[in-house]
């Protein structure tokens, strides 16, 4: 007995045929806790053996352990089991640990759904790993490694069904994001296109590429004579730059000996009856039209 605690033990040895058992009990009461603990530890010629329980009360939580360790021939053998309970949560733990010539054996060691045998570690409970800060948990060689940060570094290949990676979902054989117009997706799958734009449907979507090379598109963008952005309608029967429409011919027609070409743009070009021998209408490259005759020599409009 001190000034802060009061302690009492009791311990008794019985032998038997060679046997020799050692009951030991223990209580501490101190002025923040009381600790109770009984022992028993039995020896004979070829194994030792021993159980103990403990408890432990404060004013916060109170804690039961239970343990027990049989040492046979060059075997040994330790189960422990805990529980806590305190003010907010109850905590409970259940091992075991089996050594052979002083390595684990194959039944290895469980703790609460961890269970760690021949050369694997498996965790089935729902409890997590936990990384100090500025630590790292690696494997092998350093192939691969977490940190506290929750960095990875990967040396080797990565295989993924599902999931994001920079902003991209991860799909069974695609890779996609946006959702709608802003739609764009990459596939693998034969029966799909290469890649498709403007729609999560790829038939419905204004850009395709095949894995054939060909390519569907509704549009593009082009510079006039002037250096001017002009969109190209490709939906049309004829190729419409805005509402300029190029120089493309709308109509050619003949009345009274004269030819008269109507351009989309909204320009008319007359050749007379004299100039239609032998003529030829083409464009010089630029949008402009031009009648060749017979000789090929270009014919001015009337």
């Amino acid at each position: 007995q001190t000034a802060n605690k009061v302690e009492a033990q009791a311990t008794k040895i019985e032998e038997v045929e060679g046997k020799v058992t050692t009951n030991t009990a223990n209580l501490k009461v101190a002025n923040d806790n009381i600790e109770a603990a009984v022992a028993r530890i039995t020896t004979n010629e070829d194994n030792i053996s021993s159980q103990g329980t403990k408890l432990t009360q404060t004013a916060d939580k109170v804690e039961a352990q239970a343990t027990s360790i049989t040492s046979l021939g060059n075997r040994v053998t330790q189960n422990e089991s805990d529980i806590t309970v305190a003010n907010n949560n109850i905590a409970l733990k259940v091992s075991t640990t089996d050594l052979t010539e002083g390595k684990v054996a194959a039944g290895a060691v469980k703790t609460s759904g961890i269970s760690i045998k021949d050369n694997s570690i498996s965790i089935s409970s729902t409890g997590n790993i936990s990384i100090a800060s500025g630590g790292k948990f690696t494997i092998g060689s350093g192939n691969f490694s977490i940190d506290s940060s929750g960095n990875v570094t990967l040396t080797g290949k990565i295989t993924a069904t599902d999931g994001k990676i920079g902003g991209w979902n991860i799909g069974t054989d695609r890779l996609y994001a946006g959702s709608g117009t802003n739609y764009v997706a990459l596939n693998t799958n034969a029966s799909y296109p290469a890649i498709w734009a403007g729609n999560g449907t790829y038939s419905s979507a204004p850009f395709r590429v095949y894995k054939d090379g060909s390519v569907y598109i509704t549009s593009l963008y082009a510079l006039d004579e002037a250096g001017t952005e002009r969109k190209i309608d490709l939906r049309s029967s004829y190729w419409k730059m805005d509402s300029a429409y190029s120089h493309a011919v709308k109509t050619l027609s003949v009345e009274n000996g004269t030819l008269t070409i109507a351009l989309y743009n909204g320009t008319t070009v007359n050749f007379n009856k004299a100039d239609l021998t032998g003529v030829s209408v083409g464009t010089d490259g630029r949008g402009s039209v031009y009648v060749l005759d017979a000789l090929g020599n270009r014919v001015s409009a009337q």
